[in-house]
């Protein structure tokens, strides 16, 4: 949760970047894009050393790396610096997630999907408090009262340093084939439609907080009530993703994913044509629909991956998001070109695209090894 109220601070942020550095839509749009490909590329590395390796020391550093940096972005003086940090801030965030999915869908056994929905679930509060709070910041101190955000990050990551020796870890080495490469039983093709799938899912979801507050600044909406807008709308969502991964333990994970993806499009068009509480009421029910399907992309990777989750988590979570981060860059130069409210239309459709792509995927549910704590880690 901490991680992530850190990682969406960003979106309330930038409108004020744009006035302070006089930002293009392109540029904006560059900014995501870099933290979203900075937090993203190398996770599956970090994966696969976390497959083979003690990592706990990956929790509390990845923590306290992005706590430190998201305090620093009001002190930066030029649009380059925000680059850096940004940067610096995503590689931080891609060292603790792998390692902590994997801790999470290690510890839920059978129950895989609500396990990794709860861990989710953690992610996504985190997401929606994180432009709440950074509006409370800058309301009350401007740009600069960010460096207040360090408390807390010190704080969770001293904790986390305290409990490091009782998180799990990965199953030992004698529990897998030696010789095994990683990705020898690895179904590719429904694979690659699965990174496919939820790269589209990630390029709204990232291209929505990143461009909802200027949608809604466009629209006259102040700029702390387009931050309490986009904190609904992904609340809303967190709470749907842990209900989406209950079902999916009962239903299969294919008929959740592809219900949830093929409602969101027509209820955020619902919300672009509409106004007022009408309006609010249409946008949170989108967010509920596009968000439910977080966990399952994570637990199907898994049940693809079942030898190798650290890696598959990393792979999703990173080179997929990443991708997610590119399209974003592109949504910025749309919005350029034939304006925001076509960009916002265009990324309502790709959710639509993704729930057909459901359909080459198999339903599975493989075994994974065994949580192999071990308390004495560092």
């Amino acid at each position: 949760m901490f991680i992530d109220i850190y990682n969406n601070v960003l979106p309330v942020l930038l409108p004020l970047f744009v006035l302070q550095f006089s930002l293009s839509y392109t540029q904006v749009g560059l900014v995501v894009a870099l933290f979203s490909i900075s937090s993203s590329l190398v996770q599956p590395i970090f994966g696969f050393i976390s497959d083979r390796w003690r990592t706990n020391w990956f929790l509390p550093g990845g923590i306290l790396g992005v706590s430190i940096l998201a305090s620093l972005l009001g002190l930066v003086p030029n649009y380059s610096f925000l680059l850096v940090a940004i940067g610096l801030m995503g590689i931080s965030s891609a060292i603790f997630h792998p390692r902590g999915l994997t801790s999470a869908s290690l510890a839920s056994g059978e129950r895989r999907g609500l396990g990794v929905s709860i861990f989710t679930l953690g992610g996504n509060i985190g997401f929606a408090l994180g432009p709440i709070l950074a509006a409370f910041v800058v309301l009350h101190w401007g740009l600069r009262g960010t460096v207040f955000l360090l408390i807390p990050g010190i704080i969770i990551t001293a904790l986390t340093f305290y409990l490091r020796r009782h998180f799990y870890l990965v199953p030992q080495r004698e529990l897998r084939t030696e010789k095994e490469h990683p990705f020898s039983q690895l179904p590719l093709s429904e694979f690659l439609v699965l990174c496919s799938l939820v790269t589209l899912r990630a390029w709204a979801v990232q291209g929505i907080v990143a461009f909802l507050p200027l949608y809604l600044q466009n629209r006259e909406v102040p700029l702390h009530m387009a931050g309490n807008l986009l904190s609904a709308f992904l609340f809303s969502g967190a709470v749907a993703g842990l209900l989406g991964g209950y079902l999916s333990d009962i239903l299969g994970r294919k008929a959740v994913m592809s219900s949830s993806l093929f409602l969101f499009t027509p209820l955020m068009f619902l919300f672009l044509q509409s106004t007022g509480k009408l309006s609010m009421v249409f946008l949170i029910l989108a967010g509920t629909m596009l968000l439910t399907s977080a966990p399952l992309s994570f637990v199907m990777a898994h049940e693809m991956m079942p030898n190798n989750i650290g890696l598959a988590s990393g792979l999703i979570m990173g080179l997929v998001f990443g991708m997610g981060g590119l399209g974003v860059g592109v949504t910025g130069m749309i919005a350029d070109r034939l304006g925001l409210g076509f960009s916002m239309t265009i990324l309502s459709l790709l959710p639509l695209l993704a729930a057909l792509m459901t359909f080459l995927l198999k339903e599975r549910r493989a075994t994974l090894a065994p949580a192999n704590p071990i308390p004495r880690s560092d």
